[in-house]
């Protein structure tokens, strides 16, 4: 009012009272102020008005230390600045719930208008109707899940807007949905056979395969069958039938596949005969009789006894005891080899020979190991019908022989032989214990010395002798079991 009281001494004369007027030119007056004005021409009361509208603002807004500054969204009067005090938070919704979102904000009469972006923040557009401080999204759907959503505040005192919150609308953790089911599998002996699952969640999966050979009519876990394939140990025609499912499990639920069926096929040739495709464990006893000596009587016992160590190296071995009643020789060999079952070849690195005789009132007992320098390479059971493969290999023998309890000191030679192998056909015999399919061979073996000759007819399937005949005399099987369940 320091400018008003200046100006008025100047017009005393004619003065007209308009304290009725609120406003001049913007300018907010209040009922207290008694402003006068002089009867003058319209240009001077209009001269005098700009006097009075630039004294006023030079008083009270400009180049003090309390100015505020000009532009958009700035205060353009007394009350509080509009300053949001706490922005809107990231939200995350399961479909079908509602999510909200708040603001807090202060200032002079303020007004709220939401605003929703489908494409990451580029664009945003009105809330229809979302004019509180708080947005609800009603009815969640998997389609707006990363929308964002923000909410532009206006005062008396200038706009804020405020920073953009995240909307994510997931689905509820579920259980595994398998999306593709173990196949059905065929195979050849001795061929493994690979089954396996495609399942997905939300949740780290755990499997279980599992086996029935029965049909499907019971299942039970096969150990160490976790993961999402599993494959069979070689196969035998036994195999056939046997069926295999996984159940697959998260933290929520389990699911179980369909069941694949294994189906074996039996090789032709010589292949089929090969003993090293015998599972672990197996046991095979054969009771064989002799054509020339009707007392004779020899016990067979063929095990497969899985990954041993021999010399070091670590290689399948199988087992061979033999027993008879009329030589007093009790025979326990072990064989080192592995085959390859995609070539049909099998490489030995040596046996292991221990033999206790009784003769008369005195017991022999001998222990050989035999290491092949190099490997033998039996290729027998890759011939075809008429086929024949000769192979030369050296032993080199430890020998350690016990008399009566009395060892003798150890015994090293090294002996070189040649075994000719032929392969006639499979055919199919009938020995004492029932009419079997085999693969027949004919073994001559010479140490540069002797030749011996041997023919055998080896179990398809299995690999043993269930009939040979060498020097004219003939031994045949008069009963088989594998693992106790007898063949015929």
């Amino acid at each position: 009012m320091v400018a008003l009281d200046l100006v008025q001494p100047l017009f005393r004369e004619n003065l007209v009272s308009i304290d009725r007027y609120h406003n001049f030119n913007g300018l907010r007056l209040s009922h207290a102020h008694f402003v006068s004005y002089p009867r003058r021409s319209i240009k001077q009361l209009g001269i005098l008005a700009a006097f009075f509208l630039l004294a006023i603002d030079l008083a009270g807004c400009g180049g003090g230390s309390n100015g505020g500054s000009g532009g958009a969204g700035a205060p353009s009067g007394g009350g509080a600045t509009t300053v949001i005090t706490a922005q809107p938070a990231d939200v995350v919704v399961t479909p079908g719930n509602s999510a909200t979102f708040t603001i807090a904000a202060t200032g002079s009469n303020l007004r709220y208008q939401w605003q929703g972006s489908a494409d990451g923040g580029t664009t945003w557009t009105d809330v229809s109707g979302a004019t509180m401080a708080s947005l609800v999204v009603a009815s969640t759907t998997p389609t707006i899940n990363g929308n964002r959503y923000r909410v532009n505040v206006a005062g008396d005192n200038g706009d804020a807007t405020s920073q953009a919150a995240l909307l994510t609308v997931s689905p509820p953790p579920q259980g595994p949905a398998i999306s593709q089911q173990p196949a059905d599998a065929s195979v050849t002996v001795p061929a493994t056979a690979t089954f396996q699952v495609v399942a997905a969640d939300t949740a780290t999966l755990a499997y279980q395969w599992q086996i029935s050979t029965h049909g499907g009519a019971g299942f039970t876990d096969i150990p160490g069958a976790t993961g999402a394939s599993y494959t069979t140990q070689p196969t035998v025609l036994a195999d056939g039938g046997d069926q295999f499912r996984v159940v697959v499990t998260n933290s929520v639920d389990s699911a179980t596949s369909s069941a694949a069926t294994l189906t074996v096929a039996q090789q032709t040739g010589a292949a089929q005969c090969a003993t090293q495709v015998l599972p672990v464990g197996t046991v095979i006893r054969i009771t064989s009789v002799s054509s020339s000596n009707s007392a004779f009587q020899q016990l067979f016992i063929g095990s497969a006894n899985g990954t041993k160590k021999f010399h070091g190296i670590s290689v399948p071995e199988l087992e061979v005891q033999l027993r008879d009643n009329t030589s007093g020789i009790d025979l326990d060999v072990k064989t080192y080899g592995s085959l390859d079952s995609i070539t049909g070849v099998i490489t030995n690195i040596g046996t292991y020979t221990h033999v206790i005789t009784a003769i008369g009132l005195q017991t022999v007992d001998s222990v050989a190991d035999a290491v092949y320098t190099p490997a033998f390479i039996d290729r027998r059971y890759t011939l075809t019908a008429g086929q024949t493969m000769s192979q030369t290999w050296t032993q080199d023998d430890t020998t350690t022989v016990t008399a009566n309890g009395t060892p003798a000191a150890p015994s090293t030679t090294t002996i070189t032989e040649t075994i000719t192998t032929t392969f006639v056909d499979n055919e199919q015999i009938t020995v004492p214990a029932g009419t079997f399919n085999t693969c027949k061979f004919i073994d001559s073996v010479s140490d540069g010395q002797s030749t011996s000759q041997t023919t055998h007819w080896l179990l398809v399937g299995y690999g043993v002798d269930i009939q040979s005949i060498s020097n004219g005399t003939t031994v045949s099987a008069q009963s088989i079991s594998v693992n106790g369940v007898a063949l015929q």
